[in-house]
């Protein structure tokens, strides 16, 4: 009989000492809850690690839009199990210590508005809340001063930086109680959109362009160019008259002989075979140090 009581009262001992570990396991030394907003939606990333590895079972509460799914225990990727699909109410069961999960939602983004509550679900000595502004987003009232004075977020945050091109607002807790709640409040003003307005005015402009040029040049008229047969009848008296010269000479002569001829100023010569020359009646040749101009064939 004592033999029965004392192995009945080391498994009872075990149990205590089992559940005690197993109780002060159930703490959060560091958790960190990070939103940021992007166009339209909110990619939230939640991180936090437990004094040491132990049995998870518990449940959280997710978005009903929530998409992109992603959990990771100890790094290793685990497949989303939901204990209520319809409530987007995600179960977490396993043995770990450091557990990340990461999904986008549209819910909390209310208008011009962003609006989100955190729960703990263990005991957390150290809880961060981020919430990132991305460019193109402002706070409803600007930020007052060297201290943060604005009445477009609460509560106020702890610490508030930017990287060049993000607004980073961040809140650090202590101490909480499993099932405790927090809350954030961000009142926003999107920017108007000029660099996509300017971008989309520029194509159109380009392409009003492109439709006018391709209009206009259907409607330019059509150039018909009809063969002479009597070119005479088209010369003026002096290129008739070397029209005339080139004949009697077997089609050619040399510019010299019809400056002589024709008793003309060089300079006219010249500018008469020219003319001549791009009407395509004559052709000017040069052989040696003398220009021969011949009539083509």
């Amino acid at each position: 009989m004592g033999l029965r009581r004392l192995r009945a009262w080391l498994i009872c001992l075990a149990a205590a000492l089992i559940l005690a570990q197993f109780g002060r396991a159930q703490e959060i030394s560091n958790s960190t809850y990070t939103f940021e907003i992007q166009n339209g939606k909110v990619l939230v990333t939640s991180e936090f690690s437990l004094s040491e590895s132990t049995m998870l079972d518990f449940a959280l509460d997710l978005p009903n839009d929530a998409f992109d799914v992603s959990v990771s225990i100890d790094g290793i990727p685990r497949t989303p199990i939901y204990s209520d699909e319809t409530e987007k109410k995600l179960r977490i069961r396993n043995i770990g210590k450091d557990v990340s999960m990461r999904y986008s939602t549209k819910d909390l983004l209310k208008g011009s508005a962003f609006f989100v509550t955190v729960k703990t679900v263990y005991r957390a000595d150290n809880m961060n809340v981020i919430v990132i502004l991305p460019e193109g987003y402002s706070l409803l009232t600007p930020v007052k001063g060297e201290t943060f004075e604005t009445g477009s977020v609460y509560p106020v945050p702890s610490q508030v930086r930017s990287d060049g091109q993000s607004m980073v607002f961040e809140w650090h807790l202590k101490g909480l109680e499993a099932n405790d709640t927090f809350s954030v409040l961000m009142l926003l003003k999107k920017k108007f959109p000029w660099a996509v307005i300017i971008a989309v005015g520029s194509m159109i402009l380009i392409s009003g362009a492109v439709l006018f040029y391709l209009r206009e040049r259907q409607k330019r008229p059509k150039v018909v160019v009809e063969k002479v047969e009597n070119i005479e009848e088209h010369l003026k008296e002096e290129e008739a008259q070397i029209i005339n010269i080139l004949k009697q000479r077997g089609g050619s002569c040399e510019q010299g002989t019809l400056r002589v001829i024709m008793n003309i100023p060089k300079s006219t010569l010249s500018t008469l075979i020219s003319e001549l020359e791009e009407r395509k009646i004559i052709i000017k040749q040069k052989k040696g140090k003398k220009n021969i101009i011949s009539l083509k064939k």
